[in-house]
């Protein structure tokens, strides 16, 4: 009787220990590392009307649309082995992914003196479509900028800076939103040639 518990001790002993090792194995081989990049040729479409998005809010201009366009795509080709931008989604013929973004609001916090620090923060709507048009992935992501307000003489110089870090801190979001998504990394698994 002795001896058979301790050998039921020993193997649910030796299973604790060996099992949590396996399951790791086998989850790091499904599962890439955060931050390695989408297997995947992407095209992302930024048309004439999205880089011409202006917001209005209280009397207030952010345009949002000219400093995406200037900073979307150098900082989502860290997310995919292979990016173009294309300004219409029926030119991104050679991409697996198609990515559109669609700006949703901003916001913008009020300040009192010259020197103040305010906080703009943009929202964008990522729809992302397969080779065949099926939308795979939708999201709104944020971005937060933070500048001082600057004077008459300093403000749209000033407001020009907030916009850029705001979208320059969406950009990064949404490379991480989008590696983290389970829907796109699916969609690579499917995606990646049989070995």
């Amino acid at each position: 009787m002795f001896r058979s518990r301790s050998s039921s001790l020993a193997s649910i002993l030796f299973a604790a220990a060996i099992l949590p090792g396996v399951c790791i194995a086998v989850r790091s081989q499904t599962a890439p590392a955060p931050g390695q990049k989408l297997n995947l040729s992407a095209a992302v479409v930024l048309d004439p009307q999205f880089c011409a998005t202006k917001i209005k809010k209280n009397h207030e201009e952010f345009e949002v649309g000219r400093a995406a366009c200037d900073s979307l795509k150098p900082i989502l080709e860290q997310g995919f082995t292979s990016l173009t931008s294309v300004a219409a989604a029926a030119d991104a013929v050679d991409a697996q992914l198609v990515l559109a973004p669609r700006f949703v609001d901003v916001s913008a916090t009020k300040t009192m003196g010259a020197f103040s620090t305010r906080e703009l923060t943009v929202l964008l709507e990522w729809t992302v479509k397969d080779k065949s048009g099926r939308t795979v992935w939708i999201e709104t992501v944020q971005g937060t900028g933070k500048n001082h307000m600057g004077n008459g003489f300093t403000y749209k110089t000033d407001l020009k800076e907030i916009i850029r870090y705001a979208v320059k801190d969406l950009a990064q979001n949404s490379v991480a939103a989008m590696d983290a998504s389970p829907e796109l990394r699916k969609l690579e698994r499917k995606a990646a040639p049989a070995q």
